[in-house]
């Protein structure tokens, strides 16, 4: 008789948890790279896909993803003010 490992057992578990809980994958608009939505069902505890998920498993990603596009608006308002680009 083979026991299951403790990996195992905790993959049952998250598989188990996944069917009951029935968690959607979010939208991702077009142009927008999925790494910078945070991964639901990571944040249940249930995403099966690991490091293979094409969602952020970062708790930061949304302070992260505001983060540059606040640095991408400053550049281009400091871009224009210095004449860099066309009026």
């Amino acid at each position: 008789v083979k026991t299951k490992s403790k990996a195992d057992i905790e993959m049952d578990r998250k598989r188990e948890l996944a069917k009951r809980l029935n968690i959607p994958d979010p939208p991702v608009p077009r142009g927008v790279n999925p790494k910078t939505i945070l991964c639901d069902k990571h944040m249940e505890g249930v995403c099966l896909r690991g490091n293979k998920c094409r969602f952020s498993h970062d708790k930061n990603v949304r302070t992260k993803a505001a983060y540059d596009a606040n640095n991408h608006k400053e550049r281009f308002r400091l871009e224009k003010e210095i004449g860099l680009l066309e009026k």
